[in-house]
Parts: C-alpha cells; structure tokens; sequence
C-alpha cells in the first residue's frame, strides 16, 4: 500500500512539474521573462490566519473567568439553581466540599416534595418523605459534577487527550474559536461517549458553548449555550445555561443563582444517624 501510494504521489508530482515547464515555455514563446510573467500574474490570496494553539484559547478563557488561582482557592460552595423543562420549575440547594462530600436539596414549586440527597465519600443517601434510605454512591456522582460547574473549563485541560483548534467560525453572533475535545480520560454517568466541540469567543475568550453526543443516542447531538456572566468574589461565572438536545430529549434552562464559595460547614455533610453503624451510635462499651 505504501509503494503504491508513493509511486501515485511521484505521478502526481512529475504531471505538476511537467505542466509547470509547458506554461514557461509558452510565455518564452511568447517573450516574456520569468521575472516579467510574474509582475503580469494576479496577486496570490492573503494566507490564512493562523489559529491559536487550544491551550492559548483554554489560558485565556481561564483568565476571563478569575485566574487559575482563584479557583485553586475554591475548596467549598453553596449554590441555588433553577431548572426549567416543559414550562415547569425544579429547584435546587446544594452544597459542596472536595473532594467528594455533597447535599442536595430538591424541591418542586407545584408539589409539596422536598427530596435531599447527600454524599460523604462512600456513603450515600436519600431522604424522601422522611425516610432516609442508602444508595449506591455513583447515583451522585452527576451532582459532584454540577458542585463543580465552575471548573468546566479549567478541567478541559485536564480530561481530555487530545485537544485541539480545529476552526474559527462563528456561533449564534459570537465569533468563536471551534475546539475538539477526544479521548476523555473518565466519562460521567450523564455523559455520552464522543467528541466533544466547545466554542470560546475570540473577544472575550469565555466559553460560548459546547456540542457533545447524547448518552442513550451518540449519533444524536445535544448542545449546552453558556450566558449570562456574573461575578462572584474573585470568579466570573455563566449564570444560565441551554441545553439544547438535538433530537431526542428535552430542552432545559438551567439558571444559576446565589453562589457562596467557602462558607460551608463541614457538619452539612453528616451522615444521617440511621446509617451510622451501631458500634457508633452506641459509644465505648461499658467495662
């Protein structure tokens, strides 16, 4: 394969330079120089602009959020979001600790349904309706994801192998630079597997948004618009998102309110006497 190909490629080139050696001899024919066919030929196109590098983009869009020490710093949050689908409203507390406590509260404006969930390393639980019952840990893995939203760009540069520019065109009316994200090191129970497309303005370096595939259909497109910037303490954030699924699925809007970063106390994340074992509950035994 590699001979014939090689061989396809000297063809290629001998025709190239075969035409090229006709055309001089005809301007010869017809008395002109090199140097003279040249002056007569119309000017060549302006070369491309050549693309930053994804992690000259990724730096910068970094910058624009607060700094990469500014989130360092971060090691707690408290967060108020709303989500909105099919014209109805869920809203969620939750808060925070790395690396892997969380609580979440759930509640539901058209039903007297508070649900909270919480996470303490291995432990998990549910308490619905006030009974509290184990779950498997993973179950919360996706609300780890949520408490760490503001670190969706920094952690591209952590995640993924291969990270690259692969255009500037724009998206909605932003002008944007068009990034691939392959070979995630570590999908999420949500996430589908594929490339991923994420968009950071050229303006402002933030992210604009990012197309990946679906998880129950990775042929199918779902994308996520990042608006609405606000800041908090040192750290500008998007404060709504679109998700926007292709075909299958349903739109969301998902608004972010209050944000507090360290002021969590760490007794938010206890895990609830029921599941405690008894050696613990009981204390020291008796001599």
């Amino acid at each position: 394969m590699e001979q014939w190909m090689m061989r396809d490629v000297r063809s290629v080139l001998c025709s190239v330079i075969a035409i090229a050696g006709l055309l001089m001899t005809a301007h010869a024919a017809a008395g002109l120089s090199p140097q003279e066919v040249s002056a007569q030929a119309p000017p060549s196109a302006a070369p491309a602009e050549a693309l930053p590098p994804a992690a000259e983009i990724l730096a910068k869009a970094v910058d624009a959020m607060g700094g990469e020490k500014a989130f360092e710093a971060i090691k707690s949050l408290r967060m108020e979001v709303t989500t909105t689908a099919r014209g109805k409203d869920s809203r969620t507390e939750l808060w925070a600790m790395a690396p892997d406590k969380v609580v979440v509260k759930q509640s539901y404006p058209n039903a007297p349904i508070v649900v909270t969930m919480g996470r303490n390393g291995d432990i998990a639980w549910v308490d619905a309706l006030g009974e509290v019952r184990q779950t498997p840990a993973a179950r919360l893995a996706h609300f780890l994801d949520l408490a760490g939203i503001h670190r969706t760009v920094l952690d591209m540069q952590h995640d993924y192998g291969t990270i690259e520019t692969v255009g500037r065109e724009p998206f909605g009316e932003e002008d944007c630079y068009k990034l691939r994200l392959a070979g995630k090191k570590e999908y999420g129970p949500d996430e589908g597997k594929g490339d991923r497309f994420a968009y950071f303005s050229v303006e402002t370096g933030r992210l604009v948004a990012v197309d990946a595939p679906q998880k129950k259909s990775p042929k199918l497109r779902a994308v996520a618009e990042y608006s609405e910037w606000k800041k908090f303490g040192t750290v500008k954030l998007f404060t709504r998102i679109d998700a926007k699924p292709s075909q299958m699925g349903i739109p969301k809007i998902i608004k972010i309110g209050t944000v507090e970063f360290n002021e969590v106390d760490e007794s938010v994340f206890a895990v609830p006497e029921q599941l405690k074992q008894p050696a613990e509950n009981e204390g020291p035994a008796e001599p």
